[in-house]
C-alpha cells in the first residue's frame, strides 16, 4: 500500500504543472545570433539540419521557433511535449514552430517509437547525441550534463529571446509572449 501511495504521489508531482513556467536567465552569449550548428533529423538519410533549415521555417511564416530539449526518460519533458501536442493548432495559429531536440540519446528506434507513442510526429525531431548543438547554444559547458526540460525560444531575427526551464500552467502560451 505504501508503494502505491508513493507511486501516485510521484506521478502527480512530476506530471502536474507549476503555477508559472520558470523563465531562466540566458547564458552569457546565448542572446547573440544563433550559433552555427549541424544536427540530424530523426529521419534517416537526411542531410544535416542547420541554420539554413531554421531560416526556412521563418521564410515559411514562423514568427518564433521553440527548440524543446528533451530525453525519452524525462517525465517532465514528456508532460510538456504532450501539452504541446494538445496545443499544436493554437501554436500554429500563433506562428510558433516547435522543434524537438533529443539530448544525449543514441537509440534512434527508441526515440522514434517514443515520438509516435506521444503523438508528436508533426514536430521536427532533431538528434543531438553528442550535445554539440546544446553546447553551441551555451546551454552547457563542453562535456557537462544538461538539466531537463529546457526550451529556447528564437525570434525571426535568429536571436534567442527566452529560455524556459520548468513548464507551468502557462505552458505553451509562454512561447508566444
Amino acid at each position: 500500500m505504501k508503494k502505491i501511495v508513493l507511486l501516485l504521489c510521484l506521478l502527480f508531482c512530476v506530471t502536474a504543472f507549476a503555477e508559472k513556467s520558470v523563465v531562466l536567465p540566458l547564458p552569457a552569449g546565448a542572446s547573440e545570433n544563433v550559433p552555427w550548428f549541424a544536427v540530424r533529423k530523426l529521419d534517416k538519410g537526411n542531410p544535416p539540419w542547420t541554420q539554413k533549415h531554421l531560416q526556412k521555417l521563418y521564410d515559411e511564416g514562423a514568427q518564433r521557433v521553440a527548440f524543446v530539449y528533451f530525453a525519452t526518460w524525462c517525465v517532465p519533458c514528456r508532460a510538456g511535449i504532450l501539452e504541446l501536442v494538445k496545443q499544436k493548432e493554437a501554436l500554429k495559429n500563433a506562428k510558433v514552430e516547435v522543434v524537438l531536440v533529443n539530448v544525449g540519446e543514441k537509440d534512434e528506434a527508441l526515440i522514434g517509437k517514443w515520438q509516435k507513442k506521444i503523438g508528436a510526429e508533426s514536430f521536427t525531431l532533431l538528434l543531438d547525441p553528442f550535445r554539440r548543438m546544446t553546447e553551441g547554444f551555451k546551454l552547457i559547458a563542453p562535456g557537462a550534463e544538461m538539466a531537463l526540460p529546457r526550451t529556447l525560444v528564437i525570434d525571426k531575427n535568429l536571436k534567442v529571446v527566452k529560455m524556459i526551464g520548468e513548464e507551468g500552467s502557462d505552458w505553451p502560451s509562454i512561447l508566444v509572449e
